[in-house]
């Protein structure tokens, strides 16, 4: 029998692996991770579209909520543009594609009105199952700002936007999410129009399951793969010097938990700011059990041992970070047949007034993985 020559089959081998459907269909995404952790006084801090990350728990700051009607307009999304890195080629070919439907001068009043948040499906009355709608589709909402806001740091908030989101504000590129399930925000303290009109543009793209392998999931799923602006999406409004966020981690079950409070200071100069850390028992009862505050759920102050107390000099537009070891003596474990909840409130006090109250909840529990076995408050799990 003849024996076909190696370098013949290794070319051979070559040329029917590059043209399989599988390679050719195969592709790599350049659009870039948003998430990024920065070093703040020794504490890893993380930021996304050039600002800090912020808590996405509703505070008792001014809302200005974006929820209602909108226009959209479907169309065929260019996935290469989608996932693509947004240099200057990148979003040149992004504003090509838009033509003109990112600008404020556009005008969308031909198009359909949604109601948002909401999938962008059809959803069909049962038995039949929704629409099954993979694809691109256009945003555009109009609305006014009160001139009472102007002082105000201004963060535009998005719970949820399945798969990648672009985003503009009056003609201002803001940037970019990649994920459904992840929430995102941007500074728009600058991009805001407290004279006049104002417009939001979010391009929405949901390449289809099994086109690509860069997209997360890349395969179909056990689950239905819904498009569009799903969760809240609003304008929070807070003092120019807030707490962005806090990072609370239990250390054991005897009550030590560490605590690092992010706060940012959007005017020019330098603050010294005085911050005041409070614990009280969550008090979760048929009146406030679907509260979306942690505000709301607050019941009797327990006692906090460690550092409560400090001045944090903030340098302006900037931020900084304080970090301090708390215990609460007797704690009410946190499990999953008994959840018992704290909830953390943080004072902000400039000049003698009270600018800024930020609350979180969490709870004291300890995780441990020991000899393939996991542990909860010391305790094995099955």
């Amino acid at each position: 029998m003849n024996k076909m020559p190696v370098k013949i089959l290794f070319t051979f081998i070559l040329i029917t692996f590059f043209l399989h459907p599988a390679y050719l269909n195969a592709q790599t995404a350049t659009l870039e991770a948003t998430l990024s952790l920065k070093d703040i006084n020794g504490v890893k801090v993380p930021y996304q579209n050039g600002m800090v990350v912020p808590s996405f728990e509703k505070q008792d700051r001014t809302i200005f909520n974006l929820a209602g009607e909108w226009k959209k307009q479907r169309f065929v999304a260019d996935d290469n543009i989608t996932l693509d890195k947004r240099d200057t080629e990148g979003l040149t070919n992004l504003i090509t594609e838009a033509a003109n439907r990112h600008l404020y001068i556009y005008d969308e009043s031909s198009w359909e009105t949604k109601t948002l948040p909401a999938v962008e499906n059809t959803m069909n009355p049962y038995p039949t199952v929704p629409e099954y709608y993979q694809d691109g589709v256009w945003y555009r909402k109009r609305f006014n700002i009160s001139a009472s806001q102007t002082d105000a740091f201004v963060k535009l908030m998005f719970y949820s936007v399945n798969y990648v989101a672009d985003v503009w504000l009056n003609d201002v590129y803001l940037g970019y999410h990649e994920g459904g399930y992840t929430p995102f925000a941007f500074d728009v303290t600058s991009a805001l129009n407290y004279n006049g009109e104002n417009i939001i543009v979010v391009r929405v793209d949901n390449p289809y399951w099994n086109s690509r392998n860069d997209i997360v999931p890349y395969t179909a799923c056990d689950w239905f793969n819904y498009t569009g602006i799903i969760h809240d999406v609003y304008l929070e409004f807070s003092h120019s010097v807030s707490v962005l966020r806090t990072n609370i981690v239990p250390q054991n079950v005897n009550g030590d938990f560490q605590t690092s409070v992010v706060i940012s200071n959007d005017m020019d100069v330098a603050k010294n700011v005085t911050v005041d850390v409070e614990v009280f028992e969550a008090d979760i009862n048929e009146n406030n059990f679907n509260a979306e505050s942690a505000s709301e759920i607050i019941g009797v102050q327990v006692p906090v041992s460690g550092l409560t107390n400090t001045t944090v000099s903030v340098l302006g537009d900037s931020v900084n970070v304080w970090q301090t070891n708390l215990n609460i003596s007797n704690p009410k474990l946190w499990s999953m047949k008994n959840p018992n909840l704290y909830v953390m409130k943080v004072k902000l006090t400039l000049d003698g007034n009270v600018v800024d109250e930020y609350y979180t909840q969490f709870g004291i529990r300890k995780l441990d993985v020991v000899s393939d076995k996991f542990f909860l408050n010391d305790q094995t799990v099955f």
